[in-house]
């Protein structure tokens, strides 16, 4: 319908099963519409003004809200269906009168009396009143307190708490003025069995208000401190109460006692524990194997005196983490090789389990190091620091692997797959070996795309290396070695069988397939997951 005055005619059938069918029309009484038999609708508009006939009886005069605008006519049933017998449109003449609107049903904020819609407004804005004067009195009583509590206190201290009280007050005031209005909202709108309840709660408000705007009158210096943090509950019998109590300005120095105990130069076990973990990590063994336990139950070290000089070091030079690492690091055992090819006879009867560090011990990268070190070598690895954790089911994150979350019930899968760490203890990790970690690194999606994007990088860096100097390149890249002799003949051999089975697959690029296939064997290499 357009916006000049029209109307239209139209035959209708309603079909159900059954025999007649319920008609509630807007702005009159329900009626009668029989099932399975033709109807006539007639729409008469003129401007807002609709009126609606069925069958020779006026049935609906109502106005619409806003102007018409062009569009299709929609006749919508309910637990019915209705077809279209005949549809005819026409100009409304001028002469038909239409029956106003006067019984439709609007909105309750159209049809409310004049006094609750004044005090609606009121109420909306004695509500923004009442907000800029909550938020004026947190910035006033948060800048007092900051003034108040640091050290030395502020001389803009006192002014600054006057300010806080008097702001505070006013902020009561403001809320208490805005409950009264809408007091006399609820009064308004009461029954007569209400009127007794909603009258004492408006007198109850006014007598707020009232003493909120005493208040302001005589602020005083006292106001409520903004809670910063809250005290956790150190039983079951503490209150909140005493969670809101302020934190004492003074220290009991129990914990600066504890600490100092600690790591007073006559404790035996902390640097002992200290570097006993550090040199774990390092070295791929502890030098004491019960981590957890260093009590007489635990297992002895055998280099006693290593471990001695390494927790008298670390205490000398101030408990500096970072000279400890440099110093395991740039040692000699550290840079010695894991092989014990043309080892010392001596050394491979007296010490077959390399007890005395006689050579370096093979170390299992642990699983966030696998993962990253995938990305890492295609370039995806985003380094970006910080930041929420990242869920275990989105496995296109490209984030480090320690932004994972690691929960008791939540586990990243392929992070599982490598041995990851147990929540719960910090001790040590267990390392297996299992035919599934064999299938993460040939068969997962982060395998196969971070193989197809290491083998590009390196084609797309050196497009003109033969074969064999692109076979070296890929161990140097993945492995961080040179092959042998045997490995570049195998490997070489293995691209000519992969470029012939991506020729008799219809690959249309059989050598860069035949590359992606080497460097995921590559990936599996025991090397590529192993600190030698």
């Amino acid at each position: 319908m357009s916006s000049y005055a029209g109307g239209a005619k139209a035959q209708v059938a309603f079909k159900q099963s059954g025999a007649e069918y319920t008609y509630p029309p807007q702005g009159a009484q329900a009626r009668v519409i029989e099932l399975n038999q033709p109807h006539e609708l007639i729409v008469r508009a003129r401007g807002q003004l609709i009126n609606l006939v069925v069958d020779g009886e006026q049935s609906v005069a109502y106005r619409l809200p806003t102007p018409r605008v062009y569009g299709p006519l929609e006749l919508i049933t309910f637990d019915a269906s209705a077809e279209f017998l005949a549809f005819e449109l026409r100009t409304l003449p001028a002469t038909v009168k239409l029956i106003e609107a006067a019984n439709t049903t609007t909105t309750p904020e159209v049809m409310i009396p004049v006094e609750q819609a004044r005090l609606a407004v009121l109420i909306a804005e004695k509500a923004v009143v009442s907000a800029e004067a909550q938020l004026a009195s947190l910035l006033a009583r948060a800048a007092a307190d900051r003034a108040r509590f640091q050290q030395p206190p502020s001389e803009e201290a006192v002014p600054l708490a006057k300010a806080a009280a008097l702001s505070e007050k006013q902020a009561a005031a403001a809320v208490t003025d805005e409950q009264v209005l809408v007091a006399e909202l609820a009064l308004l709108k009461a029954s007569a069995e209400q009127r007794g309840d909603k009258e004492k709660k408006r007198d109850e408000a006014k007598s707020a208000f009232e003493s909120a705007r005493q208040a302001v009158e005589m602020p005083g210096e006292t106001y409520t401190s903004v809670v910063g943090a809250l005290k956790t509950l150190e039983n079951n019998l503490e209150s909140e109460e005493s969670r809101r109590k302020p934190f004492p300005q003074t220290s009991t120095g129990r914990r600066s006692a504890l600490a100092k105990w600690i790591t007073d130069p006559r404790h035996p076990l902390p640097a002992r524990v200290a570097v006993n973990h550090i040199w774990s990590r390092h070295m791929g063994r502890p030098l004491v194997p019960t981590v957890f336990d260093f009590g007489r139950k635990g297992t002895p070290p055998v280099n006693q005196e290593l471990l001695d000089w390494l927790a008298v070091e670390l205490v000398e030079q101030g408990w500096s983490m970072k000279h400890l690492h440099r110093l395991i690091v740039t040692s000699r055992a550290y840079r010695m090789s894991s092989s014990n090819l043309g080892a010392s006879e001596t050394n491979l009867a007296s010490d077959p389990e390399n007890k005395y560090h006689w050579r370096a011990n093979p170390i299992r990268m642990e699983a966030q190091t696998v993962r990253d070190s995938l990305l890492h070598l295609a370039g995806e690895l985003d380094l970006t620091r910080g930041g929420p954790s990242i869920p275990v089911s989105d496995e296109a994150s490209r984030r480090r692997s320690l932004y994972f979350v690691h929960s008791h019930n939540e586990h990243q899968k392929f992070l599982s797959m490598f041995d990851d760490a147990s929540v719960l203890d910090c001790y040590r990790r267990t390392e297996s070996i299992v035919p599934q970690q064999a299938l993460a690194l040939e068969n997962s999606a982060l395998a196969s795309t971070m193989a197809e994007k290491i083998a590009a990088q390196i084609s797309a860096a050196r497009p003109d290396l033969s074969e064999s100097d692109w076979v070296r390149e890929a161990f140097h890249t993945v492995l961080a070695s040179d092959p042998t002799p045997d490995e570049l003949t195998l490997s070489i051999e293995a691209l000519t069988e992969f470029q012939q089975l991506a020729t008799a697959l219809n690959q249309s690029l059989p050598l860069d397939s035949a590359r992606i296939q080497l460097i995921l064997a590559l990936l599996n290499h025991n090397d590529f997951v192993t600190v030698r």
